[in-house]
């Protein structure tokens, strides 16, 4: 059962970091599982010009079994397009760490762990950029029905199935849906004026909302 549980827990928490978009200056998030809450997500990005540097953390525990999952690297952004430049994934989840780095000015990943290197086939965006480029399609109402993505270290691409905007007294809330195997995967931003933000999402059991101020 712990087996089980721990499974889950692993790639739950390994996921938080790779389906969360950013947020200017900061954003702070609850993550939990059915009625557990696991931990929390805490987002910072700051911009000087064009070039922004960026950092997601999540911190929990479940079962004894304590969580780590930080992001953080370097981007452009360009004509409304998220140009990644460099980015750094680490996660320490009970005994098990892994640790990548990723530079798209030399299409190089590497395994840090394994000191070993390969080169990107073509280009994609890790998902916390990829996101924040899907926030900037929603702004321009230019949205797209497919995305590549970089997820550890396999280039994967994501359909976007559902779609629909509500018109509320809190803003425009736009519903994204992406179909998984198991599970769809559920997306709810929140559009006030020109600023876009993950409010919550939803992935089988596991949920994902964002704190009040």
């Amino acid at each position: 059962m712990k087996k089980t549980a721990t499974n889950i827990y692993l790639k739950l928490m390994a996921t938080i970091l790779t389906i969360v978009p950013l947020a200017a200056n900061s954003s702070e998030y609850s993550v939990g599982f059915g009625p557990i809450t696991l931990g929390d997500l805490s987002i910072t990005s700051s911009c000087e010009q064009q070039v922004c540097q960026y950092k997601s953390r999540a911190k929990g525990s479940f079962l004894f079994i304590d969580a780590d999952v930080e992001e953080q690297g370097v981007y452009k952004v360009e004509s409304d397009q998220i140009v990644p430049v460099y980015t750094s994934y680490e996660e320490e989840i009970g005994s098990n760490h892994r640790s990548y780095s990723y530079d798209f000015r030399t299409m190089e990943m590497k395994n840090r762990l394994k000191n070993t290197q390969e080169s990107m086939e073509e280009a994609a965006y890790p998902f916390t950029l990829l996101l924040q480029q899907v926030t900037l399609d929603i702004q321009n109402n230019n949205l797209k029905r497919q995305y590549t993505y970089l997820l550890k270290q396999k280039i994967k691409p994501v359909d976007l199935g559902y779609y629909e905007t509500k018109t509320t007294e809190d803003g425009i809330r736009h519903y994204i849906t992406v179909a998984k195997k198991k599970s769809d995967l559920e997306f709810v931003l929140l559009q006030q004026g020109d600023q876009v933000k993950l409010e919550k999402l939803y992935y089988g059991n596991f949920w994902l909302t964002q704190k009040r101020p």
